[in-house]
């Protein structure tokens, strides 16, 4: 064992590389012989460039079961986590965010993230490349690498693939941490069954290639505290009043029972402390459908592709009261399409096309009810901050991109010399949107069950003389918002 001093180092054959094993798992009575990889000769390439193959991409085990986090096998890439931005990988000491990713040689980038727009199925494709340094300028718009997803073809026999991913935490061991503090384990099911089917349409011409796979994963996180009102204290609270039907209309997930409360002298009582362990579902549909045609004796080629990506969220962002959570929604479609063609044996021209648009949102379900932020409430010594059914983010946020691509490419080739040239055309036409919601603040508990706010902000792009938006929609929801204000309140800009 390590901690005992007791380690391994082996030379490897025909070279000066000190191989160390070291931890429980190696046996010494043990020994292995193999054989090192002495290199071979190939044509100076003047791109760092690596290729897996179908048969790598099926068998490695990848995270979330995306191809496109293969990229942290490859020297040089160091993983991120700082950062949020892209897959959180750094390439030869560049940021995260200096990132290309393609699908079928197109782009496939996520302009909110800096990551890729929809993950690589790892049945759906046939082989992936990434370029980390050098590459030529059809590839380039970054300073870091370059991973490009290929997807399958079919060929002149049909074949279909039935396949199914499942995780359980019967299979799992808790984690060191939760045994330490200790946490018992988490609820853990995945279950993501999926297909793929290939064959012709045309013998020798024309092929037909597609699949789709949906994922359903359940679990949660480490139980967390929330302070909240107590059963006792919505009990305390006239069922005929707005805060009483407010408190009873939403009830959390957990709810402190408490003891004695009056709401005219907010005691201990009114509000007490639940443990809750946060669900993370996630939900996600993919699929895609390709064809590929040869004509011409093979001197031309042509392949149509489509894919489709849909992940949801319901609680990204979580709320103890479930109908304010944070829902996410990520959909994407990308249709792509290119010709190779043979001109000449010396002359190789590659054409691709491509559109995709894409729409994220964060909505909370509850988006007619303003938030709602009570001051300190202290009780002895301690203060607390007692939480009361509202939006968890405070705002809306709704994006959506429409990208459209053009390249070209004519290679050269003449004896030894290789030229290539070619151009390309990118246009990118994002929309966002940005709703936040107005905020009501209450001095405490007692304030609030009397309806009486101390504070009201307000944010919008133009405000009427009522303190209500132009727009007729906005201003009736800010109507109702203003409901919550029956005494006094001060709105600022």
């Amino acid at each position: 064992l390590w901690e005992a001093g007791r380690f391994q180092s082996w030379v490897a054959p025909q070279s000066e590389q000190s191989l160390a094993f070291y931890g429980p798992d190696v046996d010494n009575s043990r020994i292995a012989v193999f054989s090192s990889n002495t290199g071979s000769v190939a044509p100076l390439d003047n791109s760092r460039s690596d290729v897996i193959t179908q048969d790598d991409i099926q068998l490695l085990p990848l995270t979330g079961r995306d191809v496109y986090t293969m990229l942290m096998l490859l020297p040089g890439v160091t993983a991120d986590t700082t950062t949020a931005r892209g897959l959180g990988f750094s390439v030869n000491g560049q940021r995260p965010s200096s990132s290309n990713y393609l699908l079928d040689g197109v782009e496939n980038n996520s302009l909110l993230v800096t990551g890729p727009l929809t993950a690589a199925i790892p049945e759906f494709l046939q082989e992936y490349r990434i370029s980390t340094s050098n590459y030529s300028a059809e590839y380039g718009r970054t300073s870091g690498f370059v991973a490009n997803a290929v997807t399958r073809t079919g060929g002149n026999a049909w074949h279909a693939d039935v396949f199914v991913h499942g995780e359980n935490q019967w299979l799992d061991a808790n984690g060191f941490q939760e045994n330490a503090t200790p946490i018992a384990r988490a609820p853990l099911k995945e279950w993501e069954p999926g297909g793929f089917v290939s064959g012709p349409v045309r013998h020798d011409r024309l092929f037909v290639s597609g699949g789709f796979e949906t994922r359903r994963f359940r679990s949660q996180g480490d139980p967390a505290s929330f302070v909240l009102p107590t059963r006792t204290f919505v009990d305390a609270l006239a069922a005929s009043d707005f805060p009483g039907q407010f408190l009873r209309q939403y009830v959390p997930q957990s709810q402190p029972e408490g003891a004695a409360c009056q709401v005219t002298n907010i005691t201990a009582g009114c509000f007490g402390t639940a443990v809750i362990s946060p669900p993370t579902p996630l939900n996600r549909e993919a699929g895609m459908l390709r064809l590929d045609d040869s004509f011409h004796k093979s001197t031309e080629r042509l392949f149509a592709r489509l894919w489709i990506d849909q992940l949801d969220l319901p609680d990204l962002i979580y709320n103890p009261y479930q109908q304010f959570s944070a829902r996410f929604q990520q959909k994407s479609a990308s249709v792509a399409a290119g010709l190779v063609s043979q001109i000449t044996t010396s002359v190789l021209n590659e054409f691709r096309a491509s559109r995709a648009g894409d729409s994220t949102r964060l909505d909370t379900f509850q988006a007619g009810v303003p938030e709602l932020v009570l001051n300190t409430v202290q009780a002895g010594d301690q203060s607390y901050t007692v939480i009361l059914p509202s939006g968890a983010s405070g705002y809306n946020y709704r994006n959506r991109g429409a990208n459209w691509e053009v390249l070209d490419n004519v290679t050269w080739v003449k004896g030894r010399d290789a030229f290539k040239a070619g151009f390309g055309w990118l246009q990118r036409n994002p929309s966002l949107e940005l709703a936040a919601y107005p905020q009501l603040q209450y001095a405490d508990l007692t304030h609030f069950s009397n309806s009486q706010p101390s504070q009201l902000v307000a944010e919008t792009d133009r405000l009427s003389p009522t303190l209500g938006p132009v727009a007729p929609d906005r201003a009736y929801r800010y109507r109702q918002f203003f409901a919550f204000a029956q005494d006094s309140y001060h709105a600022t800009s």
